[in-house]
């Protein structure tokens, strides 16, 4: 097996999941040695999954072979795909970017009027916003900074001579630095530490990101019927209903609640009590944001 990973990863392959019955062989044996294992997969690389990124595996039912047939569907349209909300998320590459502490500086100078929780919650808000416009700029920027480096460094390499020396350093100081950025971006995309390990690579760790991405994806779910619901617009619909339920009261009775806090034993003492239900000072939320 130790083999079969390696070349795996070294073909850049991924495993596409599955949906249905999670084993895929049996040993059809009747006593105690009965056992089940997920034995075949289906794998693409991250070139066929940026192309075919619609697509489900199906473990099938096995009619006379000991391993289940499994059938790849390609999706056509937007079926299945979930529409993404892009939730703030913190580069770690950004504290290696010039600029970067200046934006924070500049939005927290600016708080504005209203209650200190208020204006703690408007300013990060803001931050956020402020962060992201400002990465998505210097990115831009030193993509392009990236391809003249790059194209400079060629024509030097041509006609590379004692003089070019220090030039040539230079210029390789700042394309890798460039690239370091650029592999922290993936590498904190692809939540491995693989890059401590070998040589950078950011395409490998592009695809790693993309991997992760379709494992989270919740293509299908079963509703309370045990029928199984595809598409966005379903599957929401199932999770809406599901915690409506589980969150939804029955306006049980005084006594009815009295009853089950009886049994509890109280953890929070009289004195603890006091000390939560006192006022809290300014000093006291000035020590604890700042």
């Amino acid at each position: 097996m130790g083999a079969f990973r390696e070349a795996l990863e070294e073909n850049g392959l991924f495993d596409l999941g599955c949906r249905g019955n999670g084993f895929t062989w049996c040993n059809q044996h009747a006593d105690s040695s009965f056992t089940r294992e997920r034995l075949d997969r289906e794998v693409a690389n991250g070139v066929w999954i940026s192309k075919f990124n619609l697509t489900i595996v199906e473990n099938m039912v096995a009619r006379t072979s000991d391993h289940s047939p499994m059938l790849l569907k390609m999706l056509e349209g937007t079926q299945g795909v979930r529409r993404r909300v892009r939730l703030f998320k913190y580069e770690a590459k950004w504290a290696m970017m010039e600029g970067c502490d200046q934006v924070v500086e500049g939005v927290w100078r600016e708080r504005g009027s209203g209650l200190l929780m208020q204006r703690i919650q408007r300013v990060l808000i803001t931050c956020s916003g402020a962060l992201v416009r400002w990465s998505k700029m210097k990115e831009k920027e030193e993509g392009k900074t990236l391809k003249e480096r790059t194209v400079q460094l060629e024509e030097l390499y041509s006609r590379e001579g004692p003089q070019d020396v220090r030039r040539v350093k230079l210029l390789r100081e700042e394309v890798g630095r460039l690239l370091e950025q650029e592999n922290l971006k993936w590498k904190q995309r692809a939540k491995k530490d693989w890059l401590l390990l070998r040589d950078g690579n950011t395409k490998f760790f592009h695809a790693c990101a993309t991997q992760q991405r379709r494992k989270n994806e919740i293509k299908h779910v079963c509703d309370e019927d045990g029928r199984e619901r595809v598409g966005h617009e379903e599957v929401a619909s199932v999770f809406k209903k599901y915690f409506e339920t589980v969150y939804k009261s029955n306006n049980p009775s005084d006594e009815v609640i009295s009853g089950c806090l009886d049994s509890m034993s109280g953890k929070v003492s009289p004195s603890m009590n006091e000390k939560l239900m006192r006022v809290f000072s300014k000093e006291e939320i000035k020590a604890t944001v700042f």
